[in-house]
């Protein structure tokens, strides 16, 4: 537990160096197992914070270890993530379903994890992205009306429909999105 929580200082003073010692000291002794868990995903989080995207997958790979609840899913998040960094949509989906899974849809990971999974159904061009949208506009909208998240899902829908010549349905969904929370990119 000390060096759980010594690597979660060192992580914020931003020495992640020492806090890898000790994340990896809990993860390769012995007497540790109840630590191990957090320990990985914390690895991990430094791993993805500093970039290191390939070695938050293999770690994420290598291991056997699971959380529970809301720990798992946050864990899942991490690898999904780094797994879009490194163009694997198709896998981090999967991931970010699973997130899904495991909390409530109130949870924010839930809404991150869906909103992530409805990105990457988009950039493979997946079949009924519309329908994905919809969904997705229907669980979250009501309670995140000005989130940006739902009105790049309400582009990536009127894009759909423009690109499948659907104009109309396409004009609609536009004149919802509101163009102030959209990035500059969109």
């Amino acid at each position: 537990e000390a060096a759980l929580n010594a690597a979660i200082t060192a992580t914020r003073l931003d020495k992640t160096d020492l806090s890898e010692k000790y994340l990896r000291f809990i993860l390769d002794s012995p007497g540790t197992d109840e630590f191990r868990p957090d320990a990985q995903t914390a690895l991990m989080e430094n791993f993805y914070a500093t970039k290191e995207y390939r070695a938050v997958i293999d770690l994420f790979r290598k291991s056997s270890l699971k959380a529970e609840g809301e720990k798992e899913a946050l864990r899942l998040m991490i690898a999904a993530r780094a797994m879009v960094k490194l163009k694997q949509p198709s896998e981090a989906s999967e991931l970010f379903r699973e997130v899904e899974r495991l909390v409530k849809p109130e949870n924010d990971l839930a809404f991150q994890a869906s909103y992530y999974r409805l990105n990457c159904f988009f950039q493979i061009e997946g079949r009924h992205v519309v329908d994905q949208v919809d969904a997705f506009l229907q669980i979250y909208a009501k309670f995140r009306p000005s989130d940006t998240r739902i009105h790049t899902a309400m582009l990536m829908k009127a894009e759909t429909l423009f690109a499948e010549n659907n104009v109309a349905e396409a004009a609609k969904t536009y004149s919802q999105i509101d163009p102030a929370l959209l990035s500059e990119a969109n």
